[in-house]
């Protein structure tokens, strides 16, 4: 094995995701620790969503961005079969996370490509369908009965077990209007 295949052989597994976290040095590894961490901080700050306190985004761009960062250092282009696809679907996020990713080059030294800014699109987007998903809105619903509150608990429990709504209270028609007047209420359901 010649010197040149040697030095191709070696700078391709660092650019891959082959060697583990104990690989680097502890400082460096706390550096991309923090980088990270204000990566997903300035790409945060610019989206409508708070996607700051996912740490499976956070995981997994700590898994992508050491081997990204030996790709660039050492040269190794690495292609995004999906760019066109990912420029065009996501185009608001490519743009964010394009204009967030300058403290990453400052560390390298060198600009980033193309197919490495739409890999980190990827993570981005992954973290912002999980925010979607799991921040689901449950409509706040107050139940209302003529008199007493039988009849509602019964209606409360039949609701609750064919919706997926957040009940705040069951109230009389009588305690009505002062009770919406400490709720904030989406629907009302009343067997009135």
């Amino acid at each position: 094995v010649t010197d040149s295949e040697l030095a191709f052989i070696t700078t391709s597994l660092l650019g891959g995701n082959f060697s583990t976290n104990q690989n680097i040095t502890k400082g460096d590894w706390v550096f991309i620790q923090i980088m990270v961490r204000n990566f997903i901080e300035e790409v945060n700050s610019k989206l409508m969503v708070d996607i700051s306190k996912d740490w499976r985004l956070y995981n997994s761009l700590l898994a992508h961005i050491k081997p990204m960062l030996n790709r660039i250092r050492y040269g190794i282009r690495l292609e995004n079969p999906l760019i066109k696809s990912i420029k065009k679907n996501y185009k608001g996020l490519y743009k964010i996370v394009e204009e967030s990713v300058y403290e990453l080059e400052q560390f390298i030294g060198k600009e980033m490509s193309q197919d490495e800014i739409g890999y980190l699109t990827l993570h981005f987007g992954g973290a912002i369908e999980r925010t979607k998903l799991s921040s689901s809105y449950k409509p706040r619903v107050l139940i209302v009965c003529e008199t007493g509150l039988g009849t509602s608990e019964l209606l409360m429990i039949q609701i609750q077990s064919l919706f997926d709504l957040n009940i705040v209270g069951v109230t009389s028609r009588r305690k009505l209007e002062e009770t919406l007047k400490d709720k904030h209420i989406d629907a009302i359901i009343s067997t009135i």
